[in-house]
């Protein structure tokens, strides 16, 4: 075994990011290679602004790249001694089959120090040309706004934009930058900082902006858009000056200007962009011919990683941010699911891998140590973005082993949403509840349904979206899932029609058991004939699992008024192409409907919800069923299940 020290994120960031907010643990990785894997041990690693912002679970890695060089290879892509651009995150010794690298870095800059692909020849180097030439489009002799022109993508924006025969604008957070952005060739850059915005802009545009490439966002990015002249293209790679923002972040509207001056607004990311070769030999030529100039801001060692961070996201480098490292023991085993490869179509076992990593058993203050009881596999899981070898976004229901937190005492149940694994060491922050809080007369499983998210997610879309009054008629689609079901039986309670959607007779017979109205297999049965069955009153409210082509059957015959909380879409989780539907906007004009989507991840007030539900439960006005797979080994099986629909009330996997 080789240890490699690996950063996670130890809490939520609030505001600026702190040190304590990152967190170093060691893991064991095997060197005994198999077929087509690396070792790899770090030699720098980029600290970019996106990490702030990239959906990272407490205690999971960060997303991240770095170069590496190769210790040891059973890969003929990449032999022993060869240094490659991954992105693997903050870690200094790495094992994979390559999946992460984005290329070796002898195949596309062997004439260039290492460190230059983490920049101008990697990610900032590649979202800057995709971002200019594919989504701004600029002609020679037009005008283009760069915000965050110091930066390491803003930088090579305006010396593109300058070899396009454009005329490059900018704005920086200082003097300094401000004088570098002009030594690259910048015709007019401006302190943000010191100088009034509209004059800024007016005397370096005296002609209006064609093209703005956005790295900040919020009130600069509606300055330039006041700017702009008609026609205009916006390119939105980031949204940097909202990012430590503690509260939602505010800037004048711009819907005026985009209809007065038919604007094009485009977000955008590179990470999945497939042909990045070209791309790559036009911008080392580029630099060869010294038409983009490189400058980096460097920092030394390993454990400054997060100083890097934290300083670059003040604006404390010019040009690219990253950290020289070269470096290169834990307790309790814990197996931890991580994704093995890209889902396509239906999810396939070999997508799904299963790793060993040691956890700590000796706790510091606020510390619990869980075990696995029952996981939940879940249908959000398909389409959340989830990274090449990191682990799932899901909920459990543990027990805790250890403990130094007051909250949850050794013996205790909790439901948190921790991932597919069986030993977990956190400060609780993942804790939804105490199972003996909420449910102590309850099954444990029920928390991750009923009295889970599903339940949650139920009742808050039901009664915060529709809102639907007694005798009105609610349509359910999925209506024998774990959230579908629940939302029936409900919508029942409040004094409405039920009526729902299945894709088994056995399912249709489960939801009438629960007491919907009318229920109707979506497979063997006309839609529309079976909708105006069910409701020949029409719908009032559309609570929405699956979308697709039955979302628009369904919105196809609501009523004026009518509401639809938008949960999923489980129909095209699993289309390898982007699936069709009919339209939907002229029933939305003339029928003056409202259609909201929700997530209940961030929903703060619960316990309410919880209360109403539990108690629902004991009176028997909400029966609960379950779909129960045993073992660990199993979680896989029993997801791909779920989303095939072979699972009738809620998924469980019990361990």
């Amino acid at each position: 075994m080789v240890k490699s020290k690996v950063y996670v994120k130890a809490q939520e960031f609030v505001g600026n990011p702190k040190e304590e907010d990152f967190k170093v643990i060691e893991q064991d990785v095997d060197e005994n290679l198999k077929d087509d894997e690396i070792l790899t041990e770090a030699l720098c690693i980029s600290p970019d602004p996106y990490i702030r912002v990239f959906p990272t679970p407490v205690g999971s890695e960060f997303r991240a790249f770095q170069v590496a060089k190769v210790l040891k290879s059973k890969n003929s892509k990449y032999p022993t001694g060869s240094k490659v651009l991954q992105e693997i995150g903050w870690r200094t010794i790495s094992k994979s089959k390559g999946d992460a690298v984005w290329y070796r870095c002898d195949d596309i800059s062997p004439d260039q120090p290492v460190s230059v692909a983490t920049g101008a020849l990697g990610m900032p180097g590649v979202t800057a040309h995709y971002g200019l030439t594919t989504f701004c489009i600029p002609k020679a002799g037009e005008t283009v706004m760069v915000s965050g022109a110091a930066g390491a993508v803003g930088s090579m924006v305006g010396q593109i934009a300058k070899i396009l025969g454009c005329r490059a604008i900018g704005s920086c957070g200082s003097d300094e930058k401000v004088e570098f952005a002009k030594s690259l060739g910048f015709d007019a850059v401006f302190n943000y900082k010191t100088q009034d915005w509209k004059t800024a802009l007016g005397e370096a545009a005296p002609k209006g902006i064609d093209c703005y490439f956005d790295n900040v966002g919020g009130k600069m990015s509606s300055a330039v858009i006041e700017q702009m002249n008609v026609g205009g293209r916006i390119a939105v790679c980031g949204s940097i000056s909202t990012y430590n923002s503690k509260e939602v972040a505010q800037a004048p509207v711009v819907q005026l200007s985009f209809v007065g001056k038919c604007l094009t607004m485009t977000g955008f990311q590179v990470f999945n962009l497939k042909d990045k070769k070209q791309t790559y030999d036009t911008l080392n030529q580029w630099i060869k011919d010294g038409k983009i100039k490189t400058r980096e801001t460097v920092t030394n060692g390993f454990e400054n990683l997060p100083k890097a961070f934290i300083a670059m996201l003040k604006g404390g480098n010019i040009i690219n941010s990253n950290v020289s490292c070269c470096t290169g023991q834990l307790m309790v085993k814990s197996k931890v699911y991580v994704k093995a490869q890209e889902f396509v179509g239906n999810p396939k076992e070999e997508d799904f891998k299963i790793i060993e990593q040691d956890v700590d058993e000796n706790l510091k203050d606020e510390e619990i140590l869980t075990e696995a009881v029952c996981i939940s596999p879940d249908p959000y899981i398909r389409v959340f973005p989830t990274p090449v070898g990191s682990e799932f976004r899901a909920f459990q229901v543990a027990k805790v082993l250890k403990s130094k937190n007051s909250k949850y005492p050794t013996g205790s149940m909790v439901l948190q949403e921790i991932g597919w694994r069986t030993i977990s060491k956190s400060k609780g922050e993942a804790v939804w509840y105490r199972c003996d809080d909420i449910c102590p007369d309850q099954p444990i499983s029920v928390a991750t349904g009923a009295l889970g998210m599903p339940g949650v997610t139920a009742h808050y879309g039901l009664t915060t979206i529709c809102k639907p009054k007694a005798g009105e008629t609610v349509m359910v689609s999925g209506a024998a899932g774990a959230v579908g079901s629940i939302v029936g039986q409900i919508s029942k309670i409040l004094g409405c029609r039920a009526i729902g959607s299945c894709g088994s007779d056995e399912k249709v017979e489960f939801a009438k058991s629960l007491g919907f109205d009318a229920v109707f297999n979506y497979k063997t049965q006309d839609w529309k004939t079976a909708l105006k069955e069910a409701a020949p009153n029409g719908i009032d409210c559309y609570y929405d699992n699956v979308g697709g082509k039955m979302s628009s059957a369904v919105i196809e015959q609501m009523n004026i008024g009518g509401r639809i909380a938008v949960c999923g879409a489980v129909s095209a989780y699993n289309s390898e192409e982007v699936p069709q539907a009919p339209v939907v906007q002229l029933h939305f004009v003339f029928k003056c409907l409202t259609m909201t989507g929700l997530q209940v991840f961030n929903l703060q007030d619960k316990k309410g919800t919880y209360d109403i539900l539990n108690q629902w439960i004991k009176e028997g006005k909400i029966k609960t069923r379950e779909t129960v797979t045993n073992g660990f080994e199993n979680v896989p099986k029993a997801f791909m299940s779920m989303l095939k629909g072979g699972n009738i009330g809620k998924a469980v996997v019990m361990l």
